[in-house]
């Protein structure tokens, strides 16, 4: 998926791209699929009001870590996360993917340009469907808990920019090489 903006106006503009496609866990088997988010930081939720608190919470060895190479099995731990801090891969960019051993398949969602700065996750625990989120920029970036909406990844235009934001999708076999769908 690519999207192009351009700002065609006169003055600076904010810009900030996300997509949020759900997958499906074919087999049914949501606790044996895997999950890999090149991440150990998420973006922290004040509980009662649903909001960013403008702070990164560190993750590693819990329950939301699904940075270990080969997935995390999803279990029935319930997922709604923005991941930050992505980690590239060795030669690539930070993929995440989705892996289903009970339908012998790996999907990869492979970030191709260097804005995406955060994954979206949401994996209810009684659903057989993952949304995995590439975006440009954290949830609510002109609150008041961030000191700058830069700081949440908007992305300022000027007048007569463009800039180009793409995500690949690879599906394949567990074990096989990938097939590109683009």
């Amino acid at each position: 998926l690519t999207v192009t903006a351009k700002n065609t106006g006169q003055q600076p503009a904010p810009f900030g791209v996300g997509w949020h496609p759900f997958f499906a866990i074919p087999s049914g088997g949501r606790a044996e699929a895997s999950l890999t988010i090149p991440s150990q930081t998420i973006m922290e939720i004040n509980k009662q009001s649903g909001l960013p608190t403008g702070r990164m919470v560190n993750v590693a060895n819990s329950a939301l870590d699904l940075s270990k190479s080969g997935g995390t099995k999803l279990g029935t731990t319930p997922i709604d996360a923005t991941y930050t801090s992505l980690l590239s891969g060795v030669g690539s960019g930070p993929v995440a993917e989705l892996s289903d051993p009970g339908y012998n398949y790996r999907l990869s969602v492979i970030p191709l340009t260097p804005d995406i700065t955060s994954m979206r996750v949401i994996a209810p625990a009684d659903k057989d469907w993952v949304s995995i989120g590439p975006n440009t920029n954290l949830d609510d970036p002109f609150g008041p808990e961030w000191d700058n909406p830069e700081n949440a990844g908007m992305i300022t235009l000027a007048p007569g920019a463009t800039i180009r934001w793409k995500v690949r999708l690879e599906i394949s076999q567990l074990g096989a090489s990938s097939t590109v769908v683009d």
